[in-house]
């Protein structure tokens, strides 16, 4: 019998918090941590990766009959490795995302703050416009 794993739980949410993050990115329209330039791909992405790891956790080998019923992994550990999941994904989102538009070097429009910032630039230029307009006061 197959006995899911911390790691399988892991990638599991990983995957679809990934998805998850594009998803609410895509629909609120910041573009600073979309992965591709066109939304119609990041709402395939979303999909993609919230399915698909959804279908690969609880489908794969029928894993949701005959092992999630008998084994699986308690409470306090699924807590713990879907907050190191979650955060994990908002990480790589923040970052993959930054280094995909890095080629995109030019002055951020406004004088946007917090999230609100992400609607215009990468995660890394609205901190570095951040520390720069500190500097400046």
């Amino acid at each position: 019998m197959d006995k899911v794993t911390s790691f399988q739980y892991f990638i599991f949410v990983f995957i679809a918090s990934v998805g998850v993050l594009q998803l609410i990115a895509a629909g609120t329209g910041l573009k600073g941590i979309l992965f591709f330039k066109r939304k119609a791909l990041d709402y395939l992405f979303s999909f993609l990766a919230i399915g698909g790891s959804f279908y690969w956790f609880f489908q794969w080998h029928n894993r949701i009959d005959t092992v999630m019923r008998q084994t699986g992994l308690e409470g306090a550990q699924q807590f713990l490795y879907f907050c190191m999941a979650t955060f994990a994904a908002l990480v790589f989102t923040l970052i993959g995302s930054s280094l995909l538009k890095v080629r995109g070097k030019g002055q951020p429009k406004g004088n946007r703050q917090g999230l609100d910032a992400l609607k215009e630039m990468s995660y890394f230029v609205a901190v570095k416009h951040s520390f720069r307009s500190k500097g400046d006061k």
